[in-house]
């Protein structure tokens, strides 16, 4: 099981591989959907840093308010609007 996790490829790993196969199958609209599709899944899995506001913290991809400024919510993984992975960072 070790070596499964030593060949484990990331997320940026995959998102490369895919534009890249995705130009292979380019000119089809089913398959550039397909790609695309996968390839924001893939992004909404690696978090991204909130943003602060003067008195929110909210996503840093669809701007939602996660949680009030001394109010955070930090067991909150992802974003329940858009599904972003959250990166509390040193909120």
């Amino acid at each position: 099981m070790e070596d499964e996790e030593v060949n484990k490829m990331t997320n940026k790993e995959a998102i490369k591989g895919l534009k890249a196969l995705s130009k292979e199958f380019s000119g089809y609209k089913p398959n550039e959907d397909m790609f695309d599709m996968a390839i924001e899944a893939l992004y909404k899995q690696i978090p991204m840093s909130v943003r602060t506001t003067t008195s929110t913290k909210r996503c840093g991809n669809c701007g939602r308010q996660l949680s009030g400024i001394g109010n955070l919510h930090p067991e909150r993984r992802y974003c329940v609007k858009c599904g972003q992975a959250i990166d509390w960072g040193k909120s």
